[in-house]
């Protein structure tokens, strides 16, 4: 009874809308839709079927992309994934694993090529190289839910907001040599396999390490005791909010599982994606195996 009546207060609740970054994404959004329609009136290559059938697959790659970081960020389900490890795991893989693929798979190399190519965006791309932003993400991914660094951060949204987008931007940057609008600037797929690899061993040990302490000694869910304590339930009714397996040793294994098993789908789908050759690579031959 308790746990139906804090899932209707979380769906019903206005301030579990985010309206400012509703208004964000549709500014983006628009400006996303401006660029290529200015694109299609104005590009000759645009009066190729083939550019205009990729253009419009990579807009709704894009639009899914934006569509799930509102969904994940602006809406009920944000404060819905912190009910449980296990469902907190799949909102934070989908968010690092799934949406930034997406966003660069929806960017056209004729709106990325302009704004690559400005002093500022070639500066900081130079301060942080693919590799060392996943050496970077994998670090913070794993300190991450440590429970002193989780229970201290979950209590300053300012800080645990700057956190987040601090590990999106980063996980963005690691697709790279994957998915990058670039289609050049994309490993072989020799390389990029190794480099998937080593994503893989980097990441598993955020994985494990919910699956370790699990065993080990199991541990408490921060993030819910403030979602009850903002919705005013007792704190000794947090952890009978779910049934069983949730709060239980079974829901942190399954949140390692699901964590590794997102990633690597991820992973799977965006090297098959990557190596397929895009359009403007027909006026270019040969790739770069230099992470940029």
């Amino acid at each position: 009874m308790e746990g139906s009546i804090l899932m209707i207060t979380l769906l019903l609740g206005e301030a579990t809308w985010n309206i400012p970054l509703l208004w964000l994404i549709v500014g983006i959004v628009c400006l996303y839709g401006y660029g290529l329609f200015w694109h299609m009136k104005t590009s000759n290559e645009m009066k190729d079927r083939t550019w205009k059938r990729q253009f419009y697959t990579q807009s709704a790659y894009f639009l899914l992309g934006m569509s799930l970081l509102y969904f994940l960020y602006g809406s009920p389900i944000l404060a819905i994934s912190n009910l449980s490890f296990s469902f907190h795991m799949i909102h934070m893989s989908i968010f690092l694993f799934i949406v930034p693929p997406l966003l660069l798979l929806g960017i056209p190399f004729l709106l990325y090529h302009p704004i690559v190519n400005t002093p500022l965006v070639k500066k900081v791309g130079k301060l942080f190289p693919p590799i060392y932003s996943l050496y970077g993400f994998a670090f913070l991914l794993f300190i991450y839910h440590f429970p002193p660094i989780i229970g201290s951060i979950s209590q300053y949204p300012f800080i645990q907001n700057g956190y987040m987008i601090g590990l999106f931007l980063l996980s963005l940057r690691s697709w790279w040599p994957i998915i990058s609008p670039d289609g050049v600037a994309r490993l072989s797929k020799k390389n990029m396999k190794k480099y998937a690899f080593k994503s893989v061993l980097l990441v598993t040990p955020a994985c494990l390490f919910f699956i370790v302490s699990a065993w080990l000694e199991g541990a408490s869910n921060p993030l819910l005791a403030e979602l009850s304590e903002h919705v005013c339930l007792p704190p000794e009714t947090s952890t009978s909010i779910l049934p069983a397996p949730f709060h239980t040793k079974y829901d942190q294994v399954a949140a390692g599982l699901f964590m590794m098993g997102l990633h690597k789908i991820a992973l799977t789908v965006g090297c098959k994606l990557g190596n397929k050759k895009d359009v403007h690579l027909k006026l270019k031959k040969g790739r770069r195996d230099v992470v940029k």
